[in-house]
C-alpha cells in the first residue's frame, strides 16, 4: 500500500500498572492474561514481530522500523532503536556515542538518535556538530519536538558547516550498506568501539569520543569552541586523514586543527572505499547507481583492497542470490581489479578516482 517503513513510538508502553491487563497474549508463550507490569518489557518485541510478519506476508520489501523500545532479539525484525527524548544540549550530544556503541555490542546494529536533540532549540554550533557526528551513526536522522531540524534550520553558517559531512554520508552510502551487510553476516556491529581494534591498548579502555565506522575511525567534535582535535590511532597500519590526505603512524596519537566544518575521519592504509559520485541524483529511487567510484588509500607497495557487496537495497531478492559480492583490489601498477565472489546481481561499473570527500560532481 505504499508504506516503506514503520515508526513504532511509545511502545514501552507507559502507564502499565499491575491492574492493567492484556488478554490472550502469545509472547513469549500463550497465556490467557498478562499483567501490565509484565507487558512493559515485552510489548515492543511482540509488536515488532507482528509488523515484520505482516510485511513479509504482504510485500517483498525488507522490513525497516524505527522503534522507541525493544528487547533482546528485536534486531531480527529489522528494528532501529534510538536514544529517546533527549535534550538539545552539548551534554546530550557527548553521551550519544556511548549509547550507540553499547547498543551495537548488545546486538542493535541499526541505531541512531534524534540529531539536534528532541527537546529544546539547539544553538547553531551544537546543531552543526551534531549533524556531523550523526553522519557517522548507523542511522542518521534529525528530529525535534515541535521544532525544525532541517539542515538549514539553524542558519546559513550552520548549514555550511554541516554540508560537507552530509554530502560525504551520501558518497559513502554504497560502502555503508556493504559494511552493514558484512557485519550482519559476521554477527558484529558495523560501528564498533575503539577497544575492538586493539583490546590490549589501554587508551581505548574507556574511549567514547571516537569509534570505528566500518574500517574508518570517526572522531567528530563534541564540544563547543574546539580548534584542535586529538585522535588515538591503533597500532599496525598507518592512517590517512580523509579530508587532508595527511598520513599518521599507527599506535600514536594525531593532533589536527579543526574548524566549524571539520569532521575528522581516518582511513587505514591499504583500503579502498567504494563511493557514489552523484549521491543527490534521485537516490531514493535510482539505486543502485550504475557507476561507482573507488577511492584508493594504498600502502607502501601501492596496493589496496576491499570486499564490496551491492543489491537493490529494497527487496528480499538478495535471499535468492540477487546480489553481487566482489573483491576489489588495486595492484602495484595502479590498475583496478574486480573479482566476483558470489551472487548473480549485475556488477556495477567501478572507476578509480581521486578522493573528493564532501564535493559533489
Amino acid at each position: 500500500d505504499g508504506v516503506d517503513a514503520w515508526w513504532l513510538d511509545l511502545n514501552e508502553p507507559e502507564g502499565t500498572a499491575a491492574n492493567i491487563h492484556f488478554p490472550s497474549t502469545d509472547w513469549p508463550s500463550p497465556r490467557p492474561m498478562l499483567h501490565g507490569t509484565d507487558a512493559h518489557n515485552i510489548f515492543a518485541i511482540a509488536q515488532q514481530r507482528l509488523f515484520a510478519r505482516r510485511d513479509r506476508a504482504h510485500t517483498n520489501r525488507r522490513t525497516f522500523m524505527l522503534s522507541r523500545s525493544g528487547h533482546a532479539g528485536s534486531s531480527r525484525y529489522g528494528v532501529a532503536p534510538w536514544s529517546g527524548d533527549i535534550g538539545a544540549t552539548w551534554q546530550s550530544l557527548r553521551v550519544q556515542p556511548r549509547l550507540m556503541l553499547t547498543a551495537g555490542l548488545c546486538g542493535f546494529g541499526l541505531y541512531g538518535c534524534d540529531v539536534g536533540g528532541f527537546h529544546g532549540e539547539p544553538e547553531p554550533e551544537l546543531f552543526a556538530r551534531w549533524l556531523q557526528a550523526g553522519t557517522m551513526f548507523p542511522v542518521c536522522r534529525a528530529h525535534g519536538s515541535m521544532s525544525d531540524r532541517e539542515p538549514w534550520s539553524r542558519g546559513e553558517q550552520a548549514l555550511a558547516a554541516a554540508a560537507p559531512a552530509i554530502r560525504l554520508r551520501g558518497q559513502l552510502l554504497p560502502s555503508i550498506a556493504s559494511w552493514m551487510g558484512q557485519a550482519c553476516e559476521a554477527g558484529e556491529p558495523m560501528v564498533r568501539p575503539m577497544l575492538w581494534a586493539d583490546p590490549q591498548d589501554e587508551r581505548f579502555a574507556a574511549c567514547e569520543d571516537q569509534w570505528m565506522f566500518g574500517p574508518l575511525i570517526a572522531a567528530p567534535v563534541l564540544a563547543p569552541g574546539v580548534t584542535q582535535r586529538t585522535i588515538q590511532l591503533p597500532a599496525g597500519n598507518s592512517w590517512v586523514e580523509l579530508w587532508s590526505g595527511e598520513c599518521f603512524p599507527g599506535g600514536a596519537s594525531a593532533t589536527i586543527d579543526v574548524d566549524a566544518s571539520s569532521l575528522p575521519i581516518f582511513v587505514p592504509e591499504g583500503t579502498l572505499l567504494v563511493v557514489d559520485p552523484q549521491p543527490l541524483n534521485k537516490r531514493g529511487t535510482a539505486w543502485p547507481p550504475a557507476e561507482l567510484e573507488v577511492w584508493a588509500f594504498p600502502d607502501l607497495d601501492g596496493q589496496a583492497s576491499c570486499t564490496f557487496t551491492v543489491d537493490d537495497g529494497i527487496s528480499r531478492d538478495h535471499e535468492q542470490g540477487a546480489y553481487s559480492t566482489m573483491h576489489v583490489s588495486l595492484d602495484g601498477n595502479g590498475e583496478l581489479q574486480v573479482e566476483r565472489l558470489g551472487g548473480a546481481w549485475p556488477t556495477p561499473r567501478l572507476k578509480l578516482a581521486a578522493p573528493t570527500p564532501g564535493l559533489i560532481h
